[in-house]
């Protein structure tokens, strides 16, 4: 909007791309904003998920750094492994030094926020402080999936709590931005919008997928590549899975379709990744003699992404159904 050139956008998981790939559409559009001629900040956590990697060491409470021309405020917070206590705990950590340091740091005319509700709504109140106009950002089905993966019941009181604070989250935003196709869907299923009695109005809700920098793509796959016998094998029919190995990517599916293709000679899986399945995927494939599942790096580089992919014959994308 005309005036509005100040913009937070806040998502704890966000990290410069030189440590960490999965949260790349955030960086992305800090640098599209820019250069449309916006002062944008990326609010995000000190500790890079998943990575053994903080990046305050001096003890500050805040920095303010700018990796590859992206302006970044880190918030310190505790270190943490896996999704127990100590990761919720960080969330909590995250609003509440946010809160505390707020007038501080560049004060935004626009917050756009990668939610997790229920752990981070606080940032709407923070919002509301700064007198900011406050975007909600849906990348994952936070709480929903809490009962999707069977923590939680479905129709249990824990998870109608966790519903109720969702729609109200979603009332007060002034937009919605979505990257899931289907989540207006989830709205109407729950009743929540006004077509059906409702307090969200979809005139505010946007669906934008995560996009592809195709000059960026084109780039890397010709500038970095990976010396890997499978990989650039030609005599090879090969599927690839790039990302996380946990409950959510129920890579066991993959497994078992791998095991049914055995005597396929030319057909091989590679998996690239790490996560707390893993181990137990590779015992399993050990333990039953499946040889046509190779797990291969546990971490490659974002610049080497490109490459990967253009080798395989089929990329693997692959969720757990609720």
């Amino acid at each position: 909007d005309a005036g509005q050139k100040v913009i937070w956008l806040v998502n704890k998981h966000a990290a410069p791309l030189k440590y960490y790939a999965s949260h790349t559409r955030t960086v992305k559009l800090a640098e599209q904003f820019k250069r449309n001629g916006y002062e944008v900040y990326i609010v995000s956590a000190s500790v890079v998920h998943n990575r053994n990697i903080d990046l305050i060491e001096d003890g500050s409470d805040y920095v303010i750094k700018q990796w590859n021309g992206v302006d970044f405020i880190h918030i310190k917070t505790r270190p943490y492994k896996g999704n127990g206590l100590s990761r919720i705990l960080s969330f909590y950590e995250f609003v509440y030094k946010l809160r505390k340091y707020a007038n501080q740091l560049p004060r935004p005319d626009v917050i756009i926020h990668s939610t997790n509700i229920p752990f981070d709504v606080g940032v709407r109140h923070i919002a509301k402080h700064l007198k900011a106009k406050y975007i909600v950002e849906v990348l994952d089905m936070w709480p929903e999936n809490f009962a999707a993966y069977g923590m939680l019941k479905r129709d249990g009181l824990p998870m109608k709590i966790l519903y109720y604070m969702e729609k109200l989250h979603y009332k007060r935003a002034s937009k919605i931005v979505y990257s899931l196709e289907g989540w207006s869907q989830y709205v109407v299923e729950h009743g929540w919008d006004k077509s059906h009695g409702g307090v969200i109005d979809l005139s505010k809700t946007h669906y934008i997928n995560n996009g592809v920098d195709l000059a960026e793509f084109n780039r890397d796959r010709a500038m970095y590549s990976i010396d890997d016998e499978d990989l650039n094998n030609p005599e090879l029919f090969k599927f690839v899975y790039v990302g996380s190995i946990r409950m959510v990517n129920q890579l066991q599916l993959l497994i078992d379709a791998a095991e049914q293709l055995m005597d396929e000679k030319r057909a091989v899986f590679l998996i690239y990744g790490d996560g707390p399945d893993r181990q137990p995927l590779e015992q399993y494939c050990q333990d039953h003699n499946i040889t046509n599942v190779k797990f291969k790096q546990k971490w490659i580089e974002p610049q080497y992404v490109p490459y990967v992919m253009c080798m395989a014959n089929v990329n693997i994308m692959n969720y757990a159904q609720k």
